[in-house]
């Protein structure tokens, strides 16, 4: 991804999270508020409309005070003068008062007189039932404390709900005992629901709770506690307000609703989306400018300092400048850059041939290494022939001898008489085997002092055939060479107890550069054998495969060094090649940077893998090779 592709994403970035941090105030912060302030108001009304229902069972239970109290009603219930009845209680009355229930009960609950009516004076069918259920001296409508007892409320009917307000029955001076009660009725119905409508400007719903439409039940769930309220926001259009009004009994009886246009929300609506448009217009402004900018001073200049770099990288021309010539930080970077550039020309030159040098140096190392555990056990050899020389028992044979010259005249009475040459025999007997074991000890050492000697003959012969650092291509069995680097390094195995496990494919005889293979798998099979020694184990395994393999259409020699070693952590898999890089206390980062530059002299790649610390560590080298011609006789050419 492309630095300038980078900025207007970044740029990108910071618009949105601008837009969306604006989107979620005006969601989380501004709009809730407009719906609590709606749903205050939508409390508000339906408070209002709820109060002015109470307001007319109030002013129902008024009406019946003022029957109440009248002394006219006072003998009526006491001796039911049937002229009271045809005066006062005829249907006009209810129409007038805009009742529907007109009840005189005595206080033992005996009905004097009631009907019920609807809207039109006439009876309604059931009433008796009703009429029934209020004439009871314990219901809440007919027991009156005393003569200024007044009760008003909801009361659910078979009919319908019914506003109900009732006053204990006694004189106009209000000192007779009470003699009954009147009660007075308004139905809830569409009628009365449609003037609370009118007299509050809210508009109302109010239904029995028995009739509920299905759609609005759950309601009651979330109004179980008294004088609560619960409005819905699910609409845009509407917010819905609910409360539960209860009968006299407590009981709920009226379910009231409130429907308040969402005005005040469309409106917050409508400023959020204006607000968030205008931050949408802001961040696309702000992109645009800071793109302008951005790419102006930083995004071009680093785009040609990377084009520059890429080129360098790409021609290994390290004399083309990028000179630039801005002040700010960019173009000292770049003149540093060209700096830097003139100072690794100069120590390159200076590199690759300490490289070698120093390649040489740990190869002649190795060798003297190699070359002195071999002599240890020539030492030993020759300590083990030298004290068995010295302890031998050859000098008896001296002292035999003498002893049968003084005797040669009496050799059998010697013999035979004597002390000394009567042991003799067996003395004899005896000191040949052990003549013979001391002769086959020492030839045995000898045969091992032999084939150390041999070793490093072998060794230096090996180093004499590939010390010499020519470039000359020559026809060789890969396999060979290999082997060939595996010996002078076989006595660190040895004495380190690394087994070798050989995994060499068959391949034709191919034309490579021998000296400068040998140098590079010596190199790795070294530092592989390190990295065994330093994990403190007593043993360990270094694999090495042999196989072809073709690169980017190009036959390619490949040589892998497996080891279970420490391994190498990530961050130093980058580094390994370095000049001068180490792990080690006593190392020098050489061979590996030797390594790597010979390989690049020849063509080929020299890489590094491991999966971290205790893993172990494989260095896989691949070579360009051209086959060897048939029949050819494997003298070298030049490279």
């Amino acid at each position: 991804m492309s630095l300038r592709t980078k900025i207007v994403l970044f740029v990108l970035l910071v618009s949105s999270v601008f837009t969306g941090t604006s989107w979620l105030v005006q969601r989380l912060i501004v709009l809730p508020e407009f719906v609590q302030l709606e749903r205050r108001e939508a409390v508000a009304d339906l408070s209002r409309g709820t109060q002015a229902l109470m307001r007319d069972a109030e002013f129902v239970a008024t009406m019946a005070q003022d029957y109440a109290a009248w002394d006219d009603s006072y003998h009526y219930i006491v001796d039911g003068n049937p002229t009271f009845e045809k005066t006062n209680l005829i249907p006009p009355t209810l129409i007038n008062l805009r009742l529907n229930l007109l009840l005189f009960v005595m206080s033992d609950g005996g009905v004097r007189w009631g009907q019920i009516l609807d809207a039109k004076g006439e009876p309604m069918p059931g009433a008796a039932e009703v009429i029934a259920g209020l004439a009871r001296a314990d219901h809440p409508l007919i027991a009156h404390a005393g003569p200024t007892s007044k009760k008003a409320g909801v009361i659910q009917t078979p009919l319908g709900p019914l506003l109900v307000g009732s006053a204990a029955i006694t004189s106009s001076d209000q000192e007779s005992p009470v003699r009954g009660a009147v009660v007075m009725g308004r139905f809830v119905d569409a009628a009365m629901v449609a003037e609370l409508t009118e007299r509050t400007r809210v508009a109302l719903a109010i239904h029995s709770v028995s009739a509920v439409p299905d759609a609005e039940r759950f309601v009651l769930t979330q109004l179980e506690m008294p004088d609560s309220s619960w409005s819905d926001a699910s609409s845009p259009d509407t917010m819905r307000s609910y409360r539960v009004v209860r009968d006299i009994f407590g009981a709920p009886a009226l379910l009231v609703r409130t429907d308040s246009p969402r005005v005040v929300s469309a409106r917050g609506q409508h400023a959020a989306n204006l607000a968030v448009l205008m931050g949408l217009v802001s961040g696309l402004a702000l992109l645009v400018v800071m793109w302008a900018a951005l790419s102006l001073m930083i995004a071009r200049p680093l785009e040609r300092m990377t084009k520059h770099a890429v080129r360098v990288g790409a021609s290994n021309d390290l004399s083309d400048k990028l000179c630039p010539t801005s002040q700010d930080e960019i173009g000292v970077l770049g003149r540093e850059f060209d700096r830097m550039m003139d100072r690794l020309a100069q120590s390159r030159s200076e590199l690759v041939q300490a490289a070698h040098v120093a390649g040489s140096a740990e190869v002649a190392a190795s060798v003297l290494h190699n070359v002195g555990n071999v002599l240890n056990s020539v030492g030993v050899s020759v300590g083990l022939v030298t004290e068995t020389i010295a302890h031998s028992e050859v000098a008896s044979l001296g002292m035999i001898s003498d002893l049968l010259r003084k005797h040669e005249h009496d050799l059998q009475g010697f013999l035979a008489h004597d002390e000394r040459g009567r042991h003799l025999p067996a003395f004899l007997m005896e000191l040949g085997p052990q003549l013979l074991a001391e002769n086959e000890h020492a030839r045995e050492e000898l045969k091992t002092l032999a084939g150390s000697v041999e070793h490093i003959r072998q060794i230096v012969q090996a180093h004499q055939a590939y010390g010499q650092a020519h470039p000359w291509l020559e026809e060789v069995d890969a396999a060979v060479v290999v082997d060939q680097a595996l010996l002078l390094v076989v006595d660190s195995f040895q004495r380190h107890g690394i087994r070798v496990e050989r995994n060499f494919a068959a391949l034709d005889r191919v034309r490579i550069d021998p000296n400068r293979t040998v140098q590079i798998l010596t190199n790795l099979l070294a530092n592989a054998t390190r990295a065994i020694v330093e994990t403190g184990r007593d043993s360990g395994c270094i694999g090495i495969e042999l196989a072809s393999t073709v690169v980017a259409g190009e036959q390619r020699l490949c040589v892998r060094v497996r080891d279970d070693g420490v391994g190498i952590p990530p961050e130093n898999l980058e580094r390994i090649f370095a000049p001068g890089f180490t792990t080690r206390p006593d190392g020098h980062g050489i061979g590996l940077h030797s390594a790597a530059n010979l390989t690049a002299e020849m063509g080929g790649t020299l890489t590094g893998a491991s999966e971290g610390p205790g893993t172990g560590a494989v260095f896989t080298l691949q070579l360009p090779v051209r086959p060897a011609a048939r029949g050819a006789r494997g003298d070298g050419d030049s490279a």
